[in-house]
């Protein structure tokens, strides 16, 4: 065969790479000189020829129109140099690549295995016809915690193209295998699993899509064993929320070929055994805000997401929503169908009450020291500063406490039962039962001064030696000059009394679109301004000390 690839290669017509100087040959001269050169090497050189003639006019690098009068003529220089290219590869008597070069067990070749796949696929992508030949069934978990997605390192090596293209981070899960239907009991003889899962795509039967439906719980949870070292049932449950359809260019390491991915993402709701686990697995994983996962820019795959993706990733619940207490699920609670998250008021030190919503909790001082320290590290925003060896920060609010500091906690627990308790204990992992976001101190450790510019917030410092510091801080919100006069309006009657200020809850910063009233939370303070329960809507005080100047 060597002899009658050389014979083609050196028998060829010619093109000028300046000048646009070419030759032509008919088919059945270069028929004859390939039967007098290759002699018996080849016992059919003329279907041989019309297999390579079919090959390059599929290449695109023959004139039609003399192909059409059976010569052959190239359309341009570089056309040419790609058939004796090509040609040249069918010469060497290795192949196209190294011996091995394919072989699973060579690791080092899967790069190069990728981008050969790639170019070839890139090249199938720009044309008329670019079908599939890879088609995966990929179930992935959206796990979100306080604002943040929980996104794995995908298995690509670091110069994968694939992670040039799509990017390096994506949801942890994976894809359907032959295991999966088998656990799931699938109907399917061996041969049919495998061809159904690897074989050249065909247009899915809807008994195959439920069998589909059927596997991928099973995929879903072995893969989030594997990558995150979650149970299923121990520590997360899972509903299906949205499903995807999509083909493009994809693979990981050496599956890197035009591929139709079917993907569906269950939502997971965490147990406060999960929770716990996922804040001692730090290094398994990394943090993303939605703005990163919808960025180009931030390396985060989303198996090409279409416009319904977005709106329903936007939608995506706090997995830990479920395990945090309830208001409603509160002794003589205002209204009983809020599905609202309770919120906590911590005592302004370790004297004072606590506030789950309107219910006041009296403990002891040491009590109290423990819950504001577990509290002002749920808030990242308090920026506290641990300054003893009795605890050990983790994430999500989770702190792993000394056995006195756990002994602690139980006790709270025993004094709060009624109210739900009030903390997760998972072995030495401790944090409360409120999400971040609901967390406040107590408006005594704040008090504000009304300036021509606007307002600024002040929050006075914690100090217990033994456990943590928290600095004071300071915060400015610029404010246009008909609400800084609202606000000194407010601030000159007595802080008993009640004002008339019809518009105080529509009062927004000068440069962003945050209210007072979200100013203050995001700082910690529940409440800068309440409003009179026996009157009429915009009768306000201040429930903090406030200065004018």
């Amino acid at each position: 065969m060597e002899k009658f690839w050389g014979s083609l290669r050196d028998n060829l017509p010619l093109y000028a790479a300046e000048g646009g100087y070419c030759t032509e040959i008919p088919v059945e001269d270069l028929a004859k000189k390939l039967q007098d050169t290759a002699g018996n090497n080849v016992s059919h050189p003329e279907s041989m020829l019309l297999l390579v003639q079919d090959i390059l006019d599929k290449a695109g690098v023959l004139d039609r129109i003399c192909l059409d009068n059976g010569k052959w003529r190239f359309v341009s220089y570089p056309a040419r140099l790609f058939a004796c290219s090509l040609i040249s590869l069918f010469m060497n008597e290795d192949g196209f690549f190294r011996r091995g070069f394919w072989a699973p067990v060579l690791n080092s070749s899967l790069i190069d295995q990728s981008y050969v796949l790639h170019s070839i696929e890139t090249l199938r992508e720009n044309t008329a016809q670019k079908s599939p030949i890879r088609r995966i069934f990929a179930a992935l978990g959206v796990i979100k915690r306080g604002g943040y997605f929980i996104m794995r390192r995908r298995e690509n090596q670091e110069d994968d193209p694939d992670n040039k293209l799509h990017g390096s981070y994506g949801f942890p899960g994976g894809r359907l295998n032959v295991e999966d239907l088998d656990a799931s009991g699938a109907n399917m003889t061996p041969e049919q699993k495998n061809a159904f899962l690897y074989g050249v795509p065909s247009r899915l039967t809807d008994g195959e899509t439920s069998v589909i439906d059927n596997a991928l719980p099973y995929t879903l949870a072995r893969e989030i064993k594997e990558e995150l070292g979650l149970k299923h049932g121990d520590h997360y449950t899972y509903s299906f929320r949205h499903k995807q359809s999509s083909t493009f260019i994809h693979g990981s390491n050496a599956h890197h070929c035009i591929t139709e991915a079917h993907v569906t993402f269950f939502d997971i709701a965490l147990t406060s055994a999960g929770d716990a686990r996922l804040a001692l697995q730090e290094n398994s994983y990394r943090l993303f805000r939605l703005s990163d996962i919808l960025s180009d820019n931030e390396g985060v795959f989303l198996n090409a997401p279409e416009e319904s993706f977005k709106n329903y990733i936007k939608d995506a619940k706090d997995s830990a929503d479920s395990i945090f207490i309830k208001s409603s699920q509160l002794p003589l609670a205002k209204s009983k169908q809020t599905d609202e998250t309770a919120h906590i008021i911590l005592p302004p030190g370790a004297r004072g009450d606590v506030f789950l919503d309107d219910i006041k909790i009296s403990l002891s001082d040491e009590q109290n020291k423990l819950l504001l320290l577990l509290g002002t590290f749920s808030r990242l925003e308090f920026k506290s500063q641990l300054q003893t060896n009795s605890a050990l920060k983790k994430r999500f609010g989770w702190l792993s406490l000394s056995d006195r500091l756990l002994r602690v906690a139980r006790q709270i627990n025993k004094d709060t039962a009624e109210y739900g308790p009030l903390l997760f204990i998972e072995g030495s992992m401790c944090r409360l039962r409120i999400s971040r976001e609901n967390i406040f101190l107590n408006p005594e450790m704040f008090y504000a001064r009304i300036t021509n510019s606007g307002i600024d917030l002040f929050r006075k410092s914690l100090n217990f030696q033994e456990l943590f510091y928290m600095p004071d801080a300071h915060w400015l919100l610029g404010l246009s000059s008909a609400n800084i006069d609202h606000l000194k309006n407010l601030a000159t009657h007595d802080t008993q009394e009640f004002v008339s200020l019809d518009n105080l809850r529509h009062i927004t910063g000068k440069n962003a679109a945050i209210t007072l009233e979200g100013f203050a939370k995001k700082h910690g303070l529940f409440c800068l301004y309440e409003k009179d329960p026996d009157r009429k809507k915009g009768i306000f005080r201040f429930t903090i000390h406030v200065m004018q100047g």
